[in-house]
């Protein structure tokens, strides 16, 4: 669970830097950040790279996200997802 945390605060972290905020929570609506498919595609990469899994494309779509935490809420089921013997 600790591992899930960390992935959490890491994508969120991401994003302050993309977004250049440091209030950002995942209660924060995805699009008041002021970001584009590009930037969450560095997001879905870096966790692609860190975690070993490969996100579809319709993953990619700002669209799908309401919230920092639905965003969050998809990569951290993607990890266990694929990280699951």
């Amino acid at each position: 669970m600790r591992e899930l945390e960390r992935l959490t605060d890491q994508v969120i972290g991401l994003l302050g830097e993309l977004a250049s905020r440091d209030d950002i929570t995942e209660a924060t609506d995805i699009s008041g950040l002021d970001i584009d498919s590009m930037a969450l595609s560095y997001v879905f990469s870096f966790v692609e790279r860190n975690h070993g899994v490969v996100f579809d494309n319709d993953d990619l779509l700002l669209d799908g996200y309401s919230t920092v935490g639905d965003l969050c809420e998809r990569v951290r089921s993607k990890v266990l997802q694929d990280t699951q013997p």
